[in-house]
């Protein structure tokens, strides 16, 4: 049953394929006849117009030659007067006509000239129109010839579906309900086109609406994005600023401050050169008072190192006399004198190393007071100047 259905569907579709190409085959057929024969009536009514023209063009060029022979031709005798006292200068006159008509008739055989071409370039652009018509034509009927090709073979194909099911032997009433149910089908689908139709368009305006609000929304949260943006920005403007001024700040009083220390420095430099250049005696004798002082303190400490050994080499000498049975004050004496070579050497390399370094702390300061002395001296000869 299925397979007769479809057989006569695909039966239905070749017909009104076949027809359809018959249809565009007939519409070509009309076109290209009417077509003819407009161009052929274009043409002829165009052949006429000017074998008419060309024929009235003889007949009065003819008409002026013999005019002009009859008259003795183009030349024209001076005017004169007649025996009756007349004027003889026809001649000029008849000679002046038969110009101006020859001009009328080469202006008129220009206009059908212009007109003729007007209506070649008529029959040139009808002849464009047609071909891309017959063009188009053609197209179509390749695309229906292929369209009732494709369904040629698929009611071969059915037909041969049909035969086979027509072997397994298929009951009228099957065939009788699948008929009723295509035909319900198709009822209904008439039915729902419309509601189909209906309802695509709602959903349009609802995909519409949507896109709108979406778009508005989107268009919301970029303004409102932007917004937190140039907030931000001109927060974080504000904190720069006032990192900058607290910077700025800073740095002017540290400028201040150092200016204030090169002040005071300098003045306590100058307290200095004069303290110098007052107390240098001062100076020296508390600077050796500070060496002898030293000396002393120093002379001490090797004494009170110089004890300390001398116990220790004591108890080492004793020690060693338990055990050895060592002549006890000979290695004393001998201890004794090495230590004090030693202490002595020690001492006076210590006193020699002091009185170098009193004697260049000495220089040092010396030169550095004479040094700054003269930059005061120069510093002082410069504001004087200026």
């Amino acid at each position: 049953d299925e397979v007769l259905i479809l057989q006569m569907a695909w039966r239905a579709s070749d017909e009104r394929h076949q027809l359809n190409l018959q249809h565009i085959q007939n519409e070509y057929k009309v076109m290209t006849m009417q077509s003819q024969a407009e161009l052929e009536k274009v043409r002829k009514k165009v052949m006429e117009e000017k074998d008419v023209e060309i024929a009235r063009m003889k007949e009065d060029m003819r008409e002026a030659l013999e005019n002009v022979s009859r008259d003795g031709g183009f030349a024209t005798p001076p005017a004169s007067l007649d025996d009756g006292g007349g004027v003889v200068g026809g001649d000029n006159e008849v000679v002046k006509e038969k110009e101006e008509e020859i001009q009328k008739l080469k202006e008129e055989n220009h206009s059908l000239k212009a007109k003729f071409k007007g209506h070649l370039e008529k029959v040139g652009q009808f002849k464009e129109r047609v071909a891309v018509e017959l063009k188009n034509a053609r197209e179509e009927a390749a695309k229906s010839t292929k369209e009732a090709e494709d369904a040629k073979i698929a009611l071969e194909q059915n037909a041969t579906e049909l035969k086979e099911a027509a072997a397994t032997g298929v009951p009228p009433e099957v065939l009788a309900e699948k008929d009723e149910r295509i035909r319900e089908l198709e009822t209904s689908l008439a039915e729902l086109q419309p509601l189909h139709t209906a309802e695509l368009e709602r959903a349009k305006e609802e995909l519409k609406q949507q896109n709108e609000e979406k778009l508005q929304s989107a268009l919301e949260v970029e303004l409102q994005t932007a917004n937190e943006k140039f907030q931000f920005e001109l927060e974080e403007a504000k904190i720069n600023a006032a990192e900058e001024h607290k910077e700025a700040m800073e740095k002017l009083r540290m400028e201040l401050a150092h200016a204030a220390e090169e002040q005071l420095s300098e003045a306590i430099m100058t307290a200095k050169m004069e303290a110098i250049n007052s107390n240098s005696a001062e100076l020296t004798s508390s600077l050796e008072s500070a060496h002898t002082a030293a000396m002393a303190q120093l002379q001490q400490s090797h004494e009170e190192e110089r004890n300390n050994l001398i116990e220790k080499y004591t108890a080492e000498i004793v020690e060693m006399q338990s055990n050895n049975q060592v002549d006890l004050e000979s290695i004393r004496s001998e201890e004794a004198a090495k230590y004090a070579g030693e202490m002595e050497k020690l001492r006076e390399e210590e006193q020699s190393k002091h009185s170098e370094e009193l004697e260049r702390l000495r220089r040092d300061l010396e030169s550095s007071a004479a040094s700054e002395l003269e930059h005061v001296r120069a510093e002082a000869e410069e504001e004087r100047v200026s």
